[in-house]
């Protein structure tokens, strides 16, 4: 082989491997965007979960307020009853 043949595998080969490289950042690129988009997806998921626990527990404490309420005027009506009062 001559040293221009020898060269031009040189470039041939050079030219190749710049290619794979080339091909690799840009796999490499395509992991990272989505790395970052699951990231965001992840964070949107967690917000949405931390605010459905939110109103989970302002319900909760609706429907115990609501239960109190019932309680108190059960003992009421049953106390009406007992001393014989009329609620009409």
């Amino acid at each position: 082989m001559t040293d221009k043949e020898r060269y031009e595998a040189a470039m041939e080969e050079n030219h190749r491997l710049r290619e794979e490289l080339k091909n690799w950042k840009e796999a490499f690129n395509a992991l990272v965007i989505d790395g970052k988009e699951q990231q965001e997806d992840y964070r949107k998921i967690s917000e949405l979960y931390i605010k459905e626990q939110q109103k989970n527990g302002e319900l909760e404490q609706i429907n115990q307020n609501l239960t109190n309420r019932m309680i108190k005027m059960e003992v009421a009506l049953q106390l009406r009853e007992e001393r014989g009062e009329d609620n009409d």
